[in-house]
């Protein structure tokens, strides 16, 4: 993987992308921590879904919803704002366990033999916001083209809701891990969106060296 120097710009010389081997092998656990199967079951699932439930309330009041792209105001101004948080963190005492990525990487840096900087801790939350946001919004996009496209795909969702609603005892609790590992056909529709389309919005290649292809000639570089 490669990437032009006016890219790297934006997400940061000491980003995970720019490691290999171990180092991002070990970056890499350290973000399923947060992000893995036993938090997004314990924590981040009933999160996700009062984000959803308070950003689809806020719609219903207006005649028409316009969608805009978020603009980032400068990698410097995000990467201060970042770095006045951690040292907040820091100085926090009677924290018990670890609620979000900061402390996962305040953790990882009061290790004696830590394996990253505070520089590359933050440009590992940078990368994070950066390219959750793009792609998280592609793919969404992409799912709601498809089931317009297909109504009986759309048809076979709503009914899997619909009957999951159904069975709980309150219509308005919370959403449960057992359910969300019963959505077996949303499940599909995720994947097969995600098969479908791509939701980087750019991939980079480098030529190592010079190669020809059907009368085409890539010179290295």
């Amino acid at each position: 993987m490669w990437y032009p120097d006016s890219i790297m710009r934006i997400i940061g010389a000491d980003s995970i992308i720019t490691t290999l081997g171990s180092s991002h092998k070990y970056i890499k656990n350290m973000v399923f921590r947060l992000f893995g199967p036993e938090n997004l079951r314990r924590d981040m699932i009933k999160d996700l879904q009062k984000t959803a439930e308070a950003s689809l309330l806020s719609w219903l009041h207006h005649p028409s919803i316009e969608l805009k792209e978020a603009a980032s105001s400068g990698r410097k101004n995000v990467m201060k704002m970042l770095k006045e948080m951690m040292d907040e963190r820091k100085k926090a005492t009677g924290r018990q366990e670890s609620i979000d990525f900061f402390d996962v990487l305040l953790e990882e840096l009061k290790e004696e033999k830590h394996a990253m900087s505070e520089n590359v801790a933050l440009d590992l939350i940078f990368l994070l916001l950066f390219v959750s946001f793009e792609t998280t919004a592609s793919g969404i996009t992409a799912i709601l083209c498809f089931l317009s496209d297909n109504p009986k795909a759309l048809q076979e969702l709503t009914e899997e809701h619909d009957y999951i609603q159904k069975k709980r005892p309150d219509l308005n609790s919370e959403i449960t891990w057992e359910e969300y590992k019963s959505m077996k056909f949303t499940s599909h529709v995720i994947h097969e969106a995600l098969r479908l389309t791509n939701i980087a919005p750019v991939m980079f290649r480098k030529a190592t060296e010079d190669v020809h292809i059907k009368g085409f000639a890539i010179p290295k570089g």
